[in-house]
């Protein structure tokens, strides 16, 4: 029997880079930034997405795209589909994340990948925008079946600011999720591998992203080692010299 070789080729799009917006981010007295965090989420008769955000910081500005879910099937067999999201300025749409999947090789087509992706730089919006935003955001979704039909869905977004709640220390490593345990080591066990070092901090405030080496607590350029011993957990080596463990959360 013959077999096919399939793969799914993700083409980013557009990342639209305005300058910079960063009120109101003063540094906390121990080096950690300060951040502002919106939520971003919105829900029509087909499709909702959940735990988008928009951040600001003394460091960077960054969209995150969130959840998506249907209220009902989900699409499949598709050849390709796309999502925007994206505000109107001067009645033309202005895009902050588009991205591209194609399905090739794969006879079935493929299904929609429920996280919508980030996208960070120290300048994303312009100031005089930001209120277009807050009008206008909108989330677009469309492509075409393995069959010929295509679809398209439109929905507007809510971006509000979010609450002062703190979500529980965790990091993003090697497609998996940690959180923090109460156990602290002096040592590292036997045959502990460098994974590498944290790159980003979110707020502690708005939910993890799936970003590899994100952390929402430790700061930049934290080390992460591994056990094969302990495969579902990682320690942290912390300023004192000790390392904090973390165990793996189911997703």
């Amino acid at each position: 029997m013959k077999k096919t070789m399939a793969f799914i080729m993700i083409i980013p799009i557009l990342l639209a880079m305005f300058t910079g917006c960063n009120a109101d981010n003063d540094a906390i007295d121990n080096g950690t930034p300060r951040f502002r965090v919106h939520s971003v989420s919105g829900e029509n008769e087909f499709m909702e997405i959940n735990n988008g955000a928009i951040i600001f910081s003394d460091e960077y500005e960054q969209f995150v795209g969130g959840d998506l879910s249907f209220k009902g099937e989900e699409l499949s067999g598709l050849k390709d589909y796309k999502t925007e999201f994206y505000f109107y300025l001067n009645d033309d749409k202005t895009f902050i994340n588009s991205s591209t999947v194609i399905a090739e090789g794969i006879e079935a087509g493929t299904g929609i990948s429920p996280y919508m992706g980030a996208t960070y730089s120290e300048t994303l919006f312009r100031p005089e925008v930001w209120g277009m935003v807050m009008d206008s955001l909108h989330f677009t979704l469309s492509g075409s079946f393995m069959d010929g039909g295509n679809f398209e869905y439109s929905m507007a977004l809510d971006v509000e600011a979010e609450s002062s709640f703190d979500y529980r220390p965790m990091i993003y490593v090697q497609s998996k999720l940690y959180g923090e345990t109460a156990d602290v080591l002096s040592i590292l066990p036997d045959n502990a591998v460098v994974l590498g070092t944290i790159r980003m901090i979110i707020p502690q405030n708005m939910p993890m992203v799936r970003e590899e080496f994100v952390s929402n607590v430790l700061p930049d350029g934290s080390w992460i080692y591994a056990a094969e011993a302990e495969p579902n957990v990682i320690y942290v080596e912390l300023s004192d010299g000790r390392y904090s463990v973390y165990s793996e959360i189911e997703q």
